[in-house]
């Protein structure tokens, strides 16, 4: 991405937690606000690695509040439903419920 080009994300959580997996797994941050963008996004890093395990770095990647959107419209839940979905520390990734809250003190 053009905009992230030269931006150093090594102390973003979830580049450290892709730094120490496997090539089988990746991982899922909490949301953020881009560096690049300014938009709020879930990011998602898989670590690079050689053919012998080596570590080069991490690929990294995000998805929008308009991706759990979307995913949520082709499940077909009713409007009255609510649905977080939420990070392992208790952040809320999308909800369908407009603006932040928290969902440890609701």
């Amino acid at each position: 991405m053009p905009n992230l080009t030269g931006r150093n994300l090594s102390d973003r959580n979830y580049f450290q937690n892709a730094m120490k997996l496997d090539g089988r797994h990746y991982t899922i941050g909490t949301p953020i606000i881009s560096r690049g963008t300014g938009r709020r996004v879930t990011p998602i890093a898989w670590p690079l690695l050689s053919k012998t395990g080596v570590n080069h770095g991490v690929v990294a990647s995000s998805l929008g509040d308009d991706y759990f959107g979307d995913l949520l419209s082709t499940l077909g839940f009713q409007p009255d439903i609510v649905v977080d979905m939420v990070t392992r520390d208790g952040a809320i990734a999308f909800s369908t419920l407009d603006g932040p809250r928290d969902p440890r003190t609701d």
